[in-house]
């Protein structure tokens, strides 16, 4: 429907595609699609049911849209700089280093089998729920927890590990603690070696660049999210129009 709308502005502007540039779209279609071969370009409209006459119909159409849609909103003059900074302050999250992000945490590790022989990863596995819902309850602390059943390498210190470098951490792992919040108790989480429970400490995330380091990125999106919106609302006239000539 817009394509058509696009058509119909054009033509009632008196608009004119040449055949020349027409011939140079259809050579260009050759060359880039079918390596220069014309023969096997005019064997694949056949396939296809069309003759070379309704092609180049076609190809007038999609050049009276191509026209129509550059001499509307992709001539655009720069963003202002207001234009920038609200595009920057909207989407700089997107352009964080996140490898940089960092966390400290707490955490125990229930081994998928005890050292008991009657032990299972459903014994284990229990045992690990257990635990969190005791630390959620505030029936024990996550430390005392930690010092008598995990078995990590910082079980000593109540489960304290260090601050951390999140490109350090398994993606699966860091994408669950970086989107939790801090004093939440995560899991049990269960992969092959046994069950996890983690509670955030703190994370410090790595800041977004300044404007000046993407501000090309910034200014194209700026660009294309104005051009998008002026080409909507030029649509939306054209089908009004549209309508209005319908009923009159």
């Amino acid at each position: 429907m817009a394509r058509e709308l696009l058509r119909n502005d054009f033509e009632g502007m008196g608009g004119v595609i040449r055949d020349s540039l027409i011939d140079q779209e259809i050579n260009r279609t050759i060359l880039t699609t079918f390596n220069g071969d014309r023969d096997a370009f005019l064997k694949n409209l056949s396939m296809s049911g069309m003759t070379i006459r309704s092609f180049r119909e076609m190809t007038k159409n999609q050049l009276q849209v191509q026209i129509m849609r550059a001499s509307k909103y992709d001539q655009e003059i720069p963003p202002t700089p207001e234009e920038l900074r609200k595009e920057y302050e909207a989407t700089k999250e997107q352009y964080r280093d996140l490898t940089k992000d960092k966390v400290k945490f707490k955490k125990i590790f229930i081994p998928m089998l005890g050292n008991d022989s009657t032990s299972t990863p459903e014994v284990q596995f229990n045992l690990a729920d257990l635990i969190a819902n005791e630390i959620r309850a505030k029936k024990a602390t996550f430390p005392e927890m930690a010092t008598r059943y995990s078995k990590d390498m910082y079980a000593e210190k109540g489960g304290d590990w260090p601050i951390t470098e999140r490109s350090t951490l398994s993606p699966e792992f860091a994408a669950i603690i970086f989107g939790a919040q801090p004093g939440e108790i995560i899991g049990p989480l269960v992969d092959a070696t046994g069950f996890t429970i983690v509670m955030v400490e703190k994370k410090e995330l790595a800041p977004p660049p300044p404007l000046s380091a993407i501000k090309e990125q910034i200014d194209m999106m700026a660009r294309n999210k104005r051009s998008n919106e002026r080409y909507k609302k030029w649509v939306d006239r054209l089908r009004k129009k549209a309508i209005v000539k319908v009923y009159i």
